[in-house]
């Protein structure tokens, strides 16, 4: 089971990065109105899978004493993505802590070899999980509340999948 999340992760990694290596440098740094640019959506990501990749390399006993077990099964990704979907049609804004700054073409390159690291970097800790373990501790989700290991997982992907969307549309319309 977790090789398929781990294959996921790794597609939706390898796709946003493509998407933005294929950017020219204008499409790159262009802002349209308050929305950021693609450098900002890999920014953004980037800080995302930091916080992530920490929380997954805590013991899990600490895990469980600050979040609690789980009290059901891992939900599966069909229903996972529509509550997904439905936090983001609310208007769901990134937490500060994750919102990113001014970025430019010159960090273009060093921010996709973060991007690509720490999604491998993730992998890496996913494959040497249990599915028990995946299934039974939790982490918070700013939109969803409290989730499952598993649960994470598949919503970092769709998370990744969200932003390739909107960032193959903006450097589209660059």
């Amino acid at each position: 089971m977790k090789e398929s999340l781990v294959k996921e992760l790794r597609r939706s990694v390898a796709a946003f990065n493509a998407i933005i290596a294929g950017a020219d440098a204008e499409a790159f740094e262009r802002n349209a109105g308050e929305k950021w640019s693609a450098g900002q959506d890999l920014q953004h990501l980037v800080k995302t899978l930091r916080v992530i990749n920490y929380a997954y390399a805590l013991p899990l006993f600490i895990l469980r004493l600050r979040y609690g077990k789980s009290g059901w099964d891992s939900r599966d990704v069909v229903l996972i993505e529509q509550k997904y979907k439905k936090a983001m049609a609310t208007g769901m804004k990134a937490p500060a802590a994750f919102v990113p700054g001014i970025v430019g073409a010159g960090e273009r390159d060093a921010l996709l070899a973060e991007h690509l690291r720490l999604g491998e970097r993730m992998c890496r800790r996913i494959e040497k999980m249990s599915d028990r373990a995946l299934d039974k501790y939790r982490l918070p989700h700013p939109a969803l509340g409290k989730v499952t290991l598993r649960e994470m997982i598949i919503l970092t992907w769709l998370h990744t999948d969200h932003h390739a969307e909107i960032t193959k549309r903006k450097i589209e319309n660059a």
